[in-house]
Parts: C-alpha cells; sequence; structure tokens
C-alpha cells in the first residue's frame, strides 16, 4: 500500500512480502505512527486551506473594485489582508499582485488624465458618439458634445462599456505599459484583447516573461508551472510544452511524439509529402494512372492564353465537343485549344480530389463551355460584366488571355465544390478555394497547385497593416456578396489551412467540411462552435497565428 501510495509498484519499489508473524507487531506500529504523520500533515494542510478559503472570498471582492475603477480600494483591501497572512508561498504570491494592481492603476489614472492636457480638447469616441474632453481623471470625465452649444456632459467609467474604455487608451506603449494595458483587459473582462497583447510581451520582451507567468498562473488559478509560460504560434502554454512543440512534437493520446509518429500510429502513408489513408493512396494512385493516359492521349500543347486558340474564330454553332472521364467540354477554339482544356480540367480534379478526399466518380459529367468573345458569352447567358460564372449545370468563360485558364480553374472550384458537398457551403469557403486555385499554371504538362495568390496576398495585407481587417468571426460568417478585400482574406485563411506548420491544420479542414457537408451553414454562433471543436483551437489563437504566417509569407 506504501508503494501504491508512492505511485508504483511493490516490487518496483523494493517492498517485499514479510510473512513473519514476529515482525507484524512492529509493522502495524509503523503504519500507526505513519498515519498518526498524515494527521498531522492533514491538519497543517487545513489550516492553509483555510487561509487560502479567505483570499478567494477576497480576491472575488477586489476584483469587483478593480473592474469599477476603485484602484485604490482594492489596494487597501488587499494589503490589509497581505498583513495577515502567515503562509509564505501565499504572500509572495499576493506581493506579485498587489504590485500589478498598483502599476495598472499608475497606467490607466496616466492615460485617462493624458486625455485633458492643459490647453487642448481631445477628441474621443465612445458607443460612436463624439466627445470633446475637458476634464478627465481616474473616476470618469467632463466633456461636450460637438455641434451642441454650451453642452456638458458627465460619464464615470465604471457606466462605460469597458471595450470602449480601452479604446481610448493610447496605442503607442512603452514594453511595460503593454503588459499594464494586459492587466486592464483581464480586469475588465477583454479577454480576447488581453491575451492578444500577453502573446505579444513574452514573444517579444522575453524579461517579463517571469512576472506575466505568475499572472496567468494567477489568473486561472493553478500552481505556476515549472519554467512558466511562453508564447508559441500566436498561443500561451507551458514552457515545458513549447519545447516539445519546438522539436516538431505533437501530443498524442496523452504522450509527446514526432509528427510523423503520431500520423503512422494512426494509419496514415506519406506520399509525396502528404499525408493519406491506404485507401486514399491506392485511389490517387489510379486518378494518376489515368491521368497520365490522358496526357498522352491529348498531348498537351498549353496554348489556352496564346492568340492560336482562336484562330479559326469559329461561331458557338461551330463549337467542338469533347468528353473525358469526368467532363464534357465544349468550345469555338482550335481542336488544341479544346484539347489544352480538357487536360486543364482533369488535372484541376485530380488535385481537388486530394484536397477534399474525394474518390467516387461523380453521378453526371461535368459540363464546361468555352466561348470566342465576351459577345458570345453575354448572349449565351454569361452574365455582363463577368469573366465566368457558374450557372448550376455548366461553367461558362470565354477566351481571354492571359486568363481564360485562371478563370477556369476559378469557376471550375465552384461546381466541383456543388459537387462534393451538394449543399450550400459558406462563401469563405467557396470563394476562397477559387481563388486558391485561380493562381495554379503549368509547368511543363503538370498543373502546380498551392501557388501563393500575390495580388490576394497584397491586399490582405495591406489591411493587416492598417488594422481594417475583419475578425475570422464575421469572415466565416460572411452571407452576402464578397468585395476584393473579402476574396483576398478568404483566399488568406485557406492558403493558411493548407500549408501552416506543413498541414497543422489540413485534416482539421477536410473534417471541417465534411461537419459543414452534414450540418449545413447554421447560426455564427453554432458555426463558431463547430469551427474550433474542429480545429481544437479558439479563433482567436487561430487570427494571432494567421496573421503572423500572412505577414511573413514569402
Amino acid at each position: 500500500n506504501l508503494a501504491l501510495m508512492a505511485g508504483g509498484s511493490p516490487k518496483a519499489a523494493g517492498f517485499v512480502e514479510w510473512r513473519s508473524p514476529a515482525l507484524a507487531g512492529l509493522i502495524a506500529l509503523i503504519l500507526q505512527v505513519f498515519c498518526s504523520l498524515l494527521v498531522l500533515s492533514s491538519d497543517s494542510s487545513r489550516e492553509l486551506s483555510t487561509e487560502e478559503t479567505l483570499w478567494s472570498q477576497q480576491k472575488t471582492q477586489i476584483i469587483q473594485k478593480v473592474s469599477a475603477y476603485q484602484y485604490a480600494d482594492a489596494i487597501a483591501s488587499l494589503t490589509t489582508f497581505l498583513n495577515s497572512v502567515k503562509d509564505e508561498e501565499l504572500k509572495s504570491d499576493l506581493n506579485y499582485y498587489l504590485q500589478d494592481l498598483k502599476d495598472e492603476m499608475t497606467f490607466f489614472n496616466n492615460s485617462v488624465k493624458g486625455l485633458s492636457k492643459r490647453g487642448q480638447r481631445q477628441k474621443i469616441i465612445i458607443n460612436n458618439q463624439t466627445f470633446y474632453i475637458d476634464k478627465a481623471d481616474e473616476n470618469g470625465f467632463t466633456g461636450a458634445i460637438p455641434g451642441v452649444s454650451g453642452s456638458v456632459y458627465k460619464r464615470q467609467w465604471k457606466d462605460i462599456d469597458p471595450k470602449s474604455v480601452y479604446k481610448i487608451l493610447p496605442e503607442d506603449l512603452s514594453k511595460t505599459d503593454y503588459f499594464y494595458s494586459a492587466l486592464f483587459c483581464y480586469n475588465h473582462n477583454l479577454l480576447k484583447e488581453g491575451e492578444k497583447i500577453l502573446v505579444r510581451c513574452l514573444k517579444y520582451y522575453p524579461e517579463q516573461q517571469e512576472r506575466i507567468s505568475r499572472f496567468i498562473a494567477r489568473y486561472r488559478n493553478i500552481p505556476l508551472p515549472p519554467g512558466g509560460f511562453a508564447e508559441y504560434e500566436g498561443q500561451i502554454i507551458t514552457a515545458e510544452d513549447k519545447s516539445y512543440l519546438e522539436k516538431g512534437y505533437v501530443k498524442y493520446e496523452g504522450e509527446w511524439m514526432p509528427y510523423d509518429d503520431m500520423m503512422t500510429a494512426k494509419g496514415y502513408v506519406n506520399v509525396n509529402g502528404k499525408w493519406v489513408t491506404l485507401e486514399e493512396q491506392k485511389r490517387l494512385e489510379f486518378y494518376e494512372r489515368n491521368l497520365e493516359k490522358l496526357k498522352k492521349l491529348l498531348a498537351p500543347k498549353g496554348i489556352i492564353d496564346k492568340p492560336v486558340a482562336d484562330a479559326e474564330k469559329l461561331p458557338w454553332e461551330q463549337a467542338r465537343t469533347k468528353e473525358t472521364d469526368h467532363y464534357i467540354v465544349k468550345a469555338n477554339l482550335t481542336q488544341d485549344a479544346l484539347d489544352d482544356i480538357c487536360f486543364l480540367m482533369e488535372c484541376f480534379y485530380f488535385e481537388a480530389c486530394k484536397i477534399f478526399k474525394y474518390y467516387k466518380e461523380p453521378r453526371w459529367k461535368l459540363k464546361v463551355f468555352v466561348f470566342k468573345d465576351s459577345a458570345e458569352y453575354q448572349k449565351n447567358g454569361g452574365p455582363f460584366g463577368s469573366g465566368g460564372v457558374y450557372m448550376g449545370d455548366r461553367i461558362m468563360t470565354y477566351y481571354q488571355p492571359p486568363g481564360t485558364t485562371s478563370v477556369l480553374l476559378h469557376e471550375g472550384t465552384h461546381q466541383f465544390v456543388h459537387l462534393v458537398a451538394g449543399v450550400d457551403v459558406p462563401l469563405w469557403i467557396n470563394e476562397g478555394l477559387a481563388s486558391y486555385y485561380e493562381a495554379s499554371r503549368f509547368e511543363g504538362t503538370s498543373l502546380k497547385t498551392n501557388i501563393i495568390n500575390q495580388e490576394r496576398l497584397n491586399n490582405i495585407r495591406r489591411r493587416i497593416e492598417k488594422k481594417t481587417i475583419s475578425t475570422f468571426e464575421e469572415v466565416i460568417n460572411i452571407r452576402l456578396a464578397f468585395t476584393s478585400y473579402e476574396y483576398a482574406h478568404s483566399w488568406s485563411l485557406i492558403y493558411f489551412y493548407i500549408n501552416y506548420k506543413n498541414g497543422l491544420y489540413a485534416n482539421a479542414f477536410n473534417q471541417y467540411f465534411e461537419a459543414i457537408k452534414k450540418k449545413g451553414f447554421t447560426d455564427p454562433e453554432t458555426h463558431k462552435k463547430l469551427f474550433e471543436e474542429t480545429f481544437k483551437v479558439s479563433l482567436e489563437v487561430m487570427e494571432r497565428q494567421w496573421e503572423d504566417y500572412i505577414l511573413n509569407l514569402k
């Protein structure tokens, strides 16, 4: 029993089985003494737990005072309680807490007093209402409403939404002020903003690691882990976990191991750098063999976007039609151009199957119409001003060098997504995938995908740098028409999920897509929950990972 209490087996712990009656009394005596020691230890634990219970009650009151901007009262209460504490470990933690409160109070007071500098009237916006500040201090502010002559407006900070107060705090902060602004966020229930700041502090200001670690442990109400906390890929994790992750390890069934070992344990095999099941491997090899046969049959020339593609100037009534394994393609271009379109679409189909893990033969062949010019395209139902369209039973575009290939891949993606899903999927997936594939190009006779869409990348980077980006939650729930910005944001998400950390989220993206197929696109809150449960990470953490990845993408 002693060995088991110590966490091991009797033999491993060095205990042997005693059968001598003469020693029975001695063993009983030893056990009695041991149990007595346990009781004494238990008594001291009860004394400590009583102190901790008192602190838990006091802490709640202090938090309430801080959230109401009553910093001085909170500090006074903590100081009084601290003077009564006997346990040295608890006392040490409370001293750190006291210092944090004092520094947060100083930071906040200096920030709001800066709103009413002598001789200046600062403009602030709270809940979409503009004010000119006459005087501001730790309690609140007095100001005037623009355009209302002689108006006097008074508000206390505690009566204003904390996010509005946070937004008027200065943005240009020192290293230490960043930490104090994080404390402000956590104490006023702005957890998303606070965690983002702490991630930045841990990443760029390592000298603050111990203090930040103590705060995180106190906030989470857990013991300070060995080595404290650290930043890793937009997350706050223990230093121990970071050491494993930096080696490329993952946690699987409670144990850290190399990623390749985990995938092998799950029954996956590595094919050209991608982990797939044995069944998927067989299907991919089958498709690849068929693609090689088609390439020999069509002998692709790579002329879809070259002047010779429409050399014959055929009317649509004389358009050629050709069938492949998965497509029926009709175009009034040259025979070589038609063959190239057929080969392009089959190459795309093969690549799309890999991403979606779709290995079924479609119930019908997919139709593709390519007209010789925009006038003919519009005459046959193409929307005015568009370069291409997916119309349910077909995709349509027209010869428009050098963008014919790009449009075929963009609209072909919409067609393929509908084939695979059978239901309406969120716009961000549909347009993000279409933008992902539109950047593909031929290298020789191979369609190279997973190419950075430079136009989309530049667009989203500008928005990140200007701090005008939408949140993940807003983007994944968009239901109306896209602007060029939404196209760029959606493309960046798809590229991120496929490539981040060598495909860390790739399988989760497939699982998410499968869940969408089964459950459909529901209300935003349910959608967010599905998203986080599938990817096993919060949207806020993923946002930080994505932003850092996109800004450093080359």
